[in-house]
């Protein structure tokens, strides 16, 4: 959520298809990373879906339990 308020709920990849609206999170360097969030940017599903994982590590979500 923080990273969603930071960027003001606007999408930030804007590819072909975007709602702008952005309601997921991209890892701009891959989640192997982890979540720093100035590692993070957030993006609308069809984006985020479209790009994916730069490094093609794709670990399992973790659910959010606590802040």
């Amino acid at each position: 959520m923080r990273v969603l308020a930071r960027d003001g709920f606007a999408c930030r990849l804007r590819l072909p298809g975007c709602t702008e609206r952005a309601t997921d999170v991209h890892h701009v360097a891959g989640k192997a990373q982890g979540d720093d969030p100035a590692l993070l940017v957030a993006a609308c599903h069809a984006c985020n879906m479209v790009v994916g994982d730069p490094t093609r590590y794709n670990p399992p979500a973790r659910p959010a339990t606590r802040w």
